[in-house]
């Protein structure tokens, strides 16, 4: 995986220069570009191990919903990042969501390592504080992800997600809790 053509965030002193969209194929996605946005924090410090947020956007969006997310919060304290969603809407370009299919899940989970993988390997991530943060699909999937791999994550977020009801998704119940 190639993540020289990350931007070196470190001089970076704008919103504009912080954000990045990267079209990348990653190990997971079978040799298909999955585009990612990734967002690093005004004056950058090396030596510091910063959280991420693994933002997964809602339906009718895409990756650049974190260019919209991430200036209504701090700009300052953690790396974000967001895959594109799992499912592309045929009859409007540009937008995709999260279904809720076992291959679905299974990719996206995929797709949520990966971008771990890349930010790891850009930044200082601390690895006891990764979290899972989406809106509608997107805080859908955040949960399914979350409660399916808990050890992985610090907690997970759902904005306006429905709550997952079929395929078990709580089968990891007892170590749910411990996020």
């Amino acid at each position: 995986l190639d993540t020289d053509i990350l931007t070196d965030s470190s001089s970076s002193t704008t919103f504009e220069e912080l954000h990045h969209t990267l079209s990348l194929t990653l190990p997971h996605t079978r040799d298909v570009e999955t585009p990612i946005a990734t967002f690093a924090p005004i004056h950058y410090e090396s030596k510091y191990s910063y959280p991420l947020l693994i933002w997964l956007h809602g339906d009718a969006s895409n990756e650049h919903e974190l260019r919209h997310v991430v200036p209504r919060g701090s700009i300052r304290n953690y790396v974000a990042v967001a895959p594109r969603g799992t499912w592309s809407d045929p009859r409007r370009r540009g937008v995709y969501g999260w279904r809720q299919s076992v291959e679905a899940i299974e990719s996206a989970e995929s797709r949520i390592a990966d971008c771990i993988a890349i930010a790891q390997r850009k930044f200082n991530i601390h690895s006891k504080r990764i979290f899972v943060i989406g809106h509608g699909s997107g805080g859908t999937m955040a949960l399914r992800v979350g409660w399916n791999q808990p050890h992985r994550y610090a907690g997970v977020v759902s904005i306006n997600g429905p709550l997952p009801t079929r395929l078990s998704p709580l089968r990891n119940v007892n170590e749910v809790r411990q996020i």
